[in-house]
């Protein structure tokens, strides 16, 4: 965890459940969890930055920029999504093939998020940027 984000919003993270939408079909990740084996993934979003809260319209913008972002730069991405137990609270994302880890990281800090998912292609984890 970072010491930047209150332990709430760390914890948030780690609980969250995370949704792709393969073509294969939906499959979910979860911190700390191994699954089938499959190819590594990040799931991004520009949607609510670090611990800012945003109106709905500004981070739909956001995520508009980050997928332009994914189109210019040539990623393969599918539609993700991040949400709580409860779906309460659900963000937007997006599940980048063929980035590497660092460059996933960049990109989160680029559009001011506090942190990934990131499936090495064995093991889920959230990786916070600072």
């Amino acid at each position: 965890m970072t010491q930047a984000l209150p332990p709430e919003l760390c914890r948030a993270y780690l609980d969250a459940i995370y949704e792709v939408d393969f073509a294969s079909g939906v499959r979910q990740f979860r911190h700390g969890e191994a699954g089938q084996a499959g190819p590594a993934v990040a799931i991004v979003t520009a949607w609510h930055p670090g611990v800012s809260r945003l109106s709905e319209a500004e981070s739909e913008a956001a995520n508009v920029r980050l997928e332009a972002w994914l189109d210019e730069e040539g990623y393969c991405y599918v539609s993700a999504r991040g949400f709580d137990d409860g779906r309460s609270h659900e963000e937007p994302s997006f599940a980048v093939l063929g980035i590497e880890l660092d460059d996933a990281l960049g990109l989160a800090r680029e559009f001011g998020q506090a942190a990934i998912f990131w499936w090495d292609g064995a093991v889920g984890r959230v990786v916070f940027t600072e």
